[in-house]
């Protein structure tokens, strides 16, 4: 896909805000902009909505929020999805049918889109 450093060292530590305490000091670079861009964890943000229609919402309210200021976050979060849904196998049921049904809804049109998919 020929991405930028930032971007492919964003892609692989996109995971890490939301699983580790780890959080980046100083200002903001570009990878941290397109890190935070692409994570559902974000300091500034109120407490995750409750219902699963309301959290995906919220989240493909932030994707395109995040897009204005860098449209490579897209590309992050496609290549997240993608990773999400080959290793569905390892979630409870309820939870494979939920992804499935937002990756349909949400992401598969964006990909159908877009000029990586």
């Amino acid at each position: 896909m020929k991405l930028d450093v930032a971007t492919v060292a964003a892609a692989l530590l996109h995971d890490v805000v939301e699983d580790t305490q780890i959080r980046s000091r100083g200002s903001p670079s570009c990878l941290d902009r397109l890190r935070r861009g692409s994570s559902r964890a974000d300091e500034n943000q109120p407490a995750r909505p409750s219902s699963p229609e309301a959290r995906q919402a919220e989240s493909l309210r932030k994707m395109l929020l995040a897009m204005v200021n860098d449209v490579r976050v897209v590309v992050i979060k496609l290549a997240d999805r993608l990773h999400n849904m080959r290793t569905l196998e390892f979630l409870a049921p309820e939870k494979q049918q939920r992804i499935a049904r937002e990756t349909i809804d949400v992401y598969a049109p964006i990909a159908h889109g877009s000029e990586w998919a």
